[in-house]
C-alpha cells in the first residue's frame, strides 16, 4: 500500500499581472525574476515544514501535511504565507534597486482531504487531484494583490493564532455553492487561550496534581532550593490548563513569585534556545517590533541590573545563547563549545542573582518534547548547578520526550516527574456538564462526547466547539440550546491533526499495523493481522512496540481461544488510522477480514453476525451484508437490544431495496416496526406497519393483516390519540381477523389490550373479566411472554380493587412468565408493578429496589415508556420522605420522555405539580396543573387526583374560593372513579384539603371513606394521613380523646415506614402539628411547645435534604413550611400573652 488519505492544508501563491510583466521583459530576464519568486516561496514553505508540490506558470502550489503530517499544518501554512509576503517585500526592495518592476502576489489557503503517496516527496510526484486543491486555486483568484485569503476549515484551525476579517460568502468558479472566506490581517500578539469562547469549566480531576505542585512550590520558596518538575501527558490531557491554574494561584499569594514562560516551537529555522529568548524578552521588556540596537540595549540594562560586575561579557554570552549578537562581541572569537559553556554559566549566574534575597522565580517551558537537545541540556544544567535559589523549573511535555531522553532531568532529589492521565468517566461527564448546559441536548449526544473524548479535556472542548461551529447548538436568551437533530459526531480537524501527526511519526511497519488493525475494529486479533499478511514474522515485536508507545493494549483474555486480542487505547486513534486508508484498500481488506471471521467462528457464527454484517457491508458485498444484517437484527431482538435491532434492519432495508424480494423486505420492515415501537418511536413504527399492511392486504394474508392492525391500534393506544371506544373497536376488528385466520396468539394479544383499554377507562370489572379470557387463550397458545402481559394487567386490576396481596401474587407470576420467555420488556413491567404494591404497603426500600431493577432493564433494552413510569413511581418515594428536589426532578424526567413519546399522563403531571408546590415553586406547580388538565381529555379517570392537587395550588395562591370549588369537584369525581389509586392519592388529600379549608365534617367524611375502603390491607401513607385528618376534625368538634386515638394510630402507621433510613418527614410534621393543636386544647402548653419544636426540627430535616441554597429558600415559602410558620406565629402569640 503506497497511497493514503490525508487531511492537508494547501497554499496557492500566484503572481499578480504576470502577463503584463512578461510583455516588458526578455524571456531570460522573466525566467530569472520568476526563479527568485519561486525560490523565496519555496524557502518559506520549507522553513515551516511544507512541500512545494508544483509550479504552475506564475503560481506555486505548496502542501502542508505531505510527506509529513503535523498537527498544526494549517497554522504552518498561514505563517509561511505571511513570511512569503514579507520576503516578497524585501525582494521588491532589491528589484527596485536593480531598476526592475515590483512584484505583487496573492495567496489562498485551504484545508481538505487528498489521496497521495507520502513517499512521493520529490517535486511533482504527489500527483494530487482533489477539491481542496481546486478551492485554494479558485479562492486566490478572488484575492486582491498582497492579500491572503482563508477557506472555512483553515480559518477554524488557526483562529486562535491568526487575526482575520470575514469577507462573507464568495462564489468561486466551478463551485455550485458559495463558500465563506476570511482575509488574514496578521498574527495575534498572543496565542488565545485554548478553550471555548464564553465557556469556562472549572479545573476538574486534577486536585491531587495541583496539591503536589503547590507543595513543591512551598518547598522551593521555604528552603530556597531549585526544583525541576516535568509534567508529562498526551496532547490535550490538560498540562497547559493545570499550569495556568497553578500560575493563577501563585499570583494570588501575599508574596507572589515572578513567573516567566517560554514555548518550544515545532517549526522554523529559529533558535534552539527560543524559550530562553522569550524569558529574557519578558524580563527586559523587549518588544517584537524593537530595532536590534534597542533590543540589545534593553538586554544589557537588565543583565547589568542583576550582574553589575562583568555585565557586558555576560550580556554578550546570553545574547549568543538567544540569537541577539552584540557588535564587537567578546564571544566572536570563542569556539562554539567554550561559548556555550560560558553562556550556560552566565545563565546560571543571572538566575542566581535574579532570585537571591527576593521573591521566588517560576520558569515555565512549554512543549518541551519539541525542544532542541541544547535546550534540554540547559534545563538539566540549571537544575543541577543552581543552588540556594528559590527557582521552580516547570516543563510541560508529551510522552515523546521520554522516548528521546530518559530520565529527563536526572534522578536527583530536586527533580520530579508528574504523569497526567486521562480524566475518569465521572470527571469527563462533569466537564461536559460544566461546559454544556444545553437545553434539549439528547443524552445520547452527551454520552457520545464522553465516549469519543475518553477523558481528554481538549478533545471534549473541541467536540463541543465543533457542535457550535456546525450550528447544532446555539445560544438563545443566555442558554445554550440544541438547534437541530444531532446524529453521530464527526471528528474535529484539530483532534484529527494531533492524532494523525503522531501516527505519521511512527516507523512505516508500525503505522501499517495500526492501519490494517483499524479495519478489523477497535478490538482486533493478532491472527487477523497474520491473515492479512501484515508484519509477517515481525508482527509480535511490532505489536509490542506499539503497546510500549501507549497506542495499543493487549487484553488480559481473548474472545478467540489461542489468539491474542488487542484494543486501540483510544477509539479516536483507530478512527484516524482508518481514515488514512484509501477506499480502494479498505474494501478488499474488509472482505478478507470477513472471510477470516467466518472461518474462525465455525459453528458459532451467530455470535459474530454484527461483525460480519459490518465487514461485508464495508466490503461492498450487499448480498452477504443484508443476510448478516437481518440475522444481526433478529439476534438483537432476542436480546431486547431494540436500538441495535432497528439499526440493523434499517441498514438491511437500505442495502436490499434493489437486490432482495419485496416480500422479504416487507418482513424486515415489520420487524423494524416492532423494535421501533418498543423504543417509543411510534411515528416511525406506524409508517413501517402501514407499509407492510398494504402488502399483506394485497396478498390476502389475514394473519399478517390481523397482527398489523393490532400493532397499529396499539400505537394509537400508547399515544392516547384516539378515544377509548375507537381503540377498543380497532383491537376488536384485529381480533376478529385473527379468529378467521386461526391465529390464537394475535387473538390473545388483542384481548389483553382490550382489557387494558377498559382498565384505562376505569372499568375494572370488565378489564379483569377480559384479561382472564386473554389468559386462557394465551395459555392455550403457550406464549409465556404474552401470558406475562395478561398477568401484569390482572395484577393492576387487583391493586385497583384494594387487593394488594392478590395483586402482588399476580405480578410475581407475571415476572416468572416473563423470565421463562426471556421477555425483558414484560419483565421490566412486572418489576415496576411489584414495586407499586410494595410502595402502597409502605415498604419503600423494597419498592425502590424493584424500581432499580426495572429501570436497569428498561435502559438496557431502550424501553422509554417503562422508564417514564419508573421515574414517576420513584418520585412518589421521594415525595413521601420530603426530598422534593429529587421528586420534582424525576417528574420532569418522566415528563420529558412523555413528550418524546407524544404521551400525556395527567397523574404524572399532577404529582409533579405537588412536588414543585411543596418545594415552593408555585409557577412550576401551576404549569404542571395545566399539563395535567390537558391530559384528562384522554384519561378522565384521573380527574380526582388532578382536581385535588389543583386545589392545593389554589390554596397556596390565595384563591380559597377556587380551591374549595376544585375540592368539591374532586369529591364528586371520586364517586365516579372509585379505584385504589384515586382513593389513595385523591381520597387522603381531599380530606386534607377540606381540613385546610376549615370544613371538618367534609374532611372527616373523605378520610373515613378511604379507611373503610382500605381496611387492614396496607396503603399506609393514605391511611396515616386520614387518621391525622380525623384527629383534627375530632378536636374541632371537641372530641379530644377520639382525636388522641387517631393521632396514635397515625404515629403507629408511620413509625415503621422509611426510605434509606429517612422517615416520612412531611407526614410526621403534620402529626406533630396536630399534636400541638391537641395539647393546646388540652391546656398543656409545655407539651404543646415540645410538639411544635419537634415539627420545626422535622421541617429543618426536610430543608437540609435539599441540594441547593435556592431550593432551601424556596422550600421555606412552600405549602408545608407555611403551615409550620402559621403554627409558629400562634405559639409566639400565646407566649406573649402568657
Amino acid at each position: 500500500m503506497s497511497e493514503e488519505r490525508r487531511v492537508v492544508t494547501v497554499m496557492f501563491a500566484d503572481l499578480v499581472e504576470s502577463t503584463a510583466l512578461a510583455e516588458t521583459l526578455d524571456p531570460e530576464d522573466l525566467r530569472a525574476v520568476l526563479s527568485r519568486f519561486y525560490n523565496l516561496v519555496a524557502a518559506e514553505v520549507r522553513r515551516f515544514g511544507g512541500t512545494v508540490e508544483k509550479y504552475l506558470g506564475d503560481a506555486a502550489l505548496a502542501i502542508f501535511g505531505l510527506p509529513e503530517v503535523h498537527e498544526d499544518d494549517a497554522e504552518r501554512a498561514v505563517r509561511a504565507a505571511l513570511a512569503a509576503r514579507d520576503a516578497l517585500a524585501e525582494l521588491n526592495t532589491r528589484l527596485a534597486a536593480e531598476g526592475r518592476s515590483r512584484l505583487s502576489m496573492r495567496i489562498a489557503v485551504n484545508t481538505g482531504e487528498v489521496v497521495a503517496d507520502p513517499k512521493g516527496g520529490v517535486l511533482g510526484e504527489f500527483r494530487l487531484a482533489a477539491d481542496a486543491i481546486n478551492v485554494a486555486a479558485r479562492l486566490q483568484q478572488q484575492a486582491k494583490a498582497g492579500s491572503i485569503l482563508l477557506a472555512p476549515r483553515t480559518e477554524r484551525l488557526v483562529r486562535g493564532v491568526v487575526e482575520t476579517s470575514s469577507l462573507g460568502p464568495l462564489m468561486l468558479r466551478g463551485k455550485a455553492q458559495p463558500i465563506e472566506a476570511w482575509e488574514v490581517i496578521g498574527l495575534r500578539p498572543e496565542r488565545t487561550q485554548r478553550g471555548i469562547p464564553g465557556l469556562q469549566a472549572p479545573l476538574i480531576g486534577r486536585g491531587e496534581e495541583m496539591d503536589l505542585l503547590l507543595r513543591l512550590y512551598d518547598r522551593v520558596a521555604r528552603e530556597r532550593q531549585t526544583h525541576l518538575v516535568t509534567i508529562v501527558g498526551a496532547p490535550g490531557v490538560g498540562k497547559s490548563r493545570l499550569q495556568q491554574e497553578f500560575a493563577s494561584l501563585l499570583r494570588a499569594l501575599p508574596e507572589p513569585p515572578a513567573i516567566r514562560k517560554g514555548r518550544c516551537l515545532p517549526y522554523g529555522d529559529g533558535l534552539a534556545f527560543a524559550p530562553v529568548a522569550e524569558i529574557f524578552k519578558q524580563d527586559a521588556q523587549i518588544m517584537d517590533g524593537d530595532p536590534a540596537d534597542a533590543a540589545r540595549m534593553k538586554l544589557l540594562d537588565t543583565v547589568t541590573r542583576w550582574l553589575p560586575d562583568g555585565s557586558k561579557r555576560a550580556a554578550a554570552a546570553l545574547g549568543f545563547l538567544v540569537g541577539l549578537v552584540f557588535p564587537d562581541s567578546p564571544m566572536a572569537g570563542v569556539d562554539p563549545k567554550s561559548a556555550r559553556e560560558e553562556a550556560f554559566a552566565s545563565w546560571r549566574r543571572y538566575l542566581l542573582a535574579r532570585s537571591t534575597g527576593g521573591a521566588a522565580l517560576v520558569l515555565v517551558f512549554e512543549d518541551v518534547h519539541w525542544a532542541d537537545d541544547g535546550l534540554l541540556e540547559l534545563v538539566e544544567y540549571t537544575a543541577s548547578h543552581l543552588h540556594d535559589s528559590p527557582v521552580l523549573l516547570l516543563c510541560l511535555a508529551r510522552p515523546e520526550l521520554l522516548e528521546r531522553r530518559t530520565p529527563f532531568g536526572g534522578l536527583g532529589r530536586n527533580t520530579a516527574m508528574m504523569r497526567l492521565e486521562a480524566l475518569s468517566e465521572t470527571e469527563s461527564r462533569a466537564l461536559v456538564a460544566a461546559l454544556l448546559a444545553v437545553d434539549d441536548l439528547p443524552e445520547s449526544v452527551r454520552l457520545e462526547i464522553v465516549s469519543k473524548a475518553e477523558g481528554n479535556p481538549f478533545f471534549v472542548e473541541e467536540i463541543v466547539h465543533m457542535l457550535m461551529d456546525m450550528g447544532a447548538i446555539v445560544q438563545r436568551d443566555g442558554r445554550w440550546r440544541a438547534a437541530a437533530a444531532i446524529g453521530s459526531l464527526p471528528l474535529p480537524d484539530t483532534i484529527q491533526g494531533v492524532l494523525a501527526a503522531r501516527l505519521d511519526r511512527l516507523p512505516d511497519e508500525e503505522k501499517r499495523v495500526l492501519q490494517y488493525a483499524s479495519v478489523v475494529g477497535r478490538i482486533f486479533w493478532e491472527g487477523t493481522l497474520m491473515a492479512l499478511g501484515v508484519g509477517r514474522t515481525e508482527l509480535p515485536q511490532l505489536l509490542e512496540r506499539l503497546e510500549g508507545r501507549d497506542l495499543l493494549r493487549e487484553r488480559p483474555s481473548s474472545t478467540l481461544a489461542g489468539d491474542r486480542e488487542f484494543i486501540f487505547k483510544h477509539a479516536l486513534t483507530r478512527e484516524v488510522a482508518y481514515a488514512s486508508l484509501p477506499r480502494a484498500v479498505r474494501g478488499p481488506t474488509h472482505a478478507k477480514v470477513a472471510q477470516w471471521v467466518e472461518q474462525t467462528s465455525g459453528q458459532r457464527v451467530n455470535e459474530v453476525v454484527d461483525l460480519l454484517a459490518y465487514h461485508w457491508s464495508s466490503a461492498g458485498d450487499a448480498g452477504k451484508a443484508v443476510a448478516y444484517l437481518i440475522r444481526a437484527g433478529d439476534r438483537a431482538r432476542q436480546l431486547f437490544a431494540n436500538r441495535r435491532a432497528a439499526d440493523a434492519y434499517t441498514q438491511a432495508l437500505a442495502l436490499g431495496a434493489e437486490t432482495r424480494a419485496a416480500t422479504e423486505m416487507a418482513a424486515v420492515r415489520r420487524k423494524r416496526g416492532e423494535a421501533l415501537q418498543l423504543l417509543g418511536e411510534y411515528d416511525a413504527a406506524q409508517g413501517d406497519f402501514e407499509s407492510v399492511l398494504a402488502t399483506a392486504q394485497a396478498r390476502g394474508d389475514l394473519a399478517t393483516e390481523a397482527r398489523l392492525r393490532y400493532e397499529i391500534t396499539r400505537l394509537h393506544h400508547r399515544r392516547h390519540n384516539r378515544s377509548i371506544d375507537d381503540i377498543i373497536r380497532g383491537y376488536e376488528e384485529a381480533r376478529q381477523l385473527a379468529v378467521r385466520a386461526g391465529d390464537g396468539h394475535t387473538e390473545g394479544l388483542c384481548l389483553t389490550e382490550i382489557a387494558t383499554a377498559h382498565w384505562d377507562a376505569g372499568r375494572l370489572t370488565e378489564a379483569g373479566r377480559i384479561a382472564h379470557d386473554a389468559l386462557v387463550t394465551l395459555k392455550r397458545v403457550g406464549d409465556h411472554g404474552a401470558i406475562a402481559g395478561a398477568l401484569n394487567l390482572l395484577s393492576m386490576t387487583r391493586l385497583m380493587s384494594f387487593e394488594l396481596d392478590d395483586g402482588l401474587q399476580w405480578a410475581q407470576s407475571a415476572l416468572d412468565e416473563a423470565r421463562a420467555a426471556s421477555d425483558r420488556s414484560r419483565e421490566a413491567t412486572a418489576l415496576s408493578y411489584i414495586a407499586v404494591m410494595h410502595l402502597w404497603l409502605g415498604h419503600l426500600d423494597t419498592a425502590a429496589a424493584y424500581l432499580d431493577k426495572s429501570e436497569s432493564l428498561a435502559q438496557e433494552i431502550g424501553d422509554r415508556r417503562r422508564l417514564m413510569w419508573v421515574h414517576f413511581l420513584r418520585s412518589q418515594v421521594y415525595l413521601f420522605i420530603g426530598r422534593y428536589d429529587r421528586a420534582a426532578a424525576l417528574c420532569e424526567a418522566a415528563r420529558t420522555i412523555a413528550r418524546e413519546l407524544d404521551y400525556m399522563s395527567a397523574s404524572d403531571a399532577a404529582m409533579g405539580a405537588l412536588a414543585h408546590l411543596m418545594a415552593g415553586d408555585v409557577t412550576q406547580a401551576k404549569e404542571r396543573v395545566h399539563d395535567a388538565e390537558r391530559g384528562l381529555t384522554w384519561s378522565p379517570q384521573e380527574l380526582p387526583t388532578v382536581l385535588t392537587i389543583k386545589s392545593f395550588v389554589l390554596f397556596h395562591s390565595g384563591d380559597v374560593t377556587g380551591a374549595v370549588q376544585a375540592l368539591a369537584e374532586a369529591d364528586s369525581a371520586l364517586q365516579r372513579y372509585r379505584r385504589a389509586d384515586n382513593l389513595l392519592l385523591a381520597g387522603a388529600y381531599i380530606g386534607y384539603g377540606w381540613m385546610l379549608a376549615g370544613h371538618p365534617t367534609r374532611a372527616a367524611a373523605a378520610a373515613q371513606t378511604l379507611l373503610t375502603a382500605v381496611g387492614e390491607r396496607g396503603f399506609q401513607e393514605g391511611s396515616g394521613i386520614s387518621h391525622v385528618v380525623l384527629a383534627v376534625s375530632a378536636m374541632r368538634g371537641g372530641r379530644l380523646a377520639e382525636a388522641e386515638q387517631h393521632l396514635r394510630s397515625a404515629e403507629d402507621t408511620f413509625q415503621d415506614i422509611s426510605f434509606e433510613g429517612t422517615p416520612m418527614l412531611p407526614a410526621l410534621v403534620e402529626v406533630e402539628l396536630a399534636w400541638y393543636e391537641l395539647r393546646l386544647r388540652q391546656d398543656d402548653p409545655a407539651a404543646a411547645e415540645a410538639r411544635f419544636r419537634q415539627a420545626e426540627h422535622l421541617l429543618d430535616r426536610i430543608e437540609g435534604q435539599l441540594h441547593s441554597p435556592e431550593l432551601r429558600r424556596s422550600f421555606r415559602t412552600g405549602m408545608l413550611a407555611r403551615r409550620v410558620e402559621t403554627a409558629r406565629k400562634l405559639s409566639q402569640s400565646r407566649q406573649s400573652l402568657s
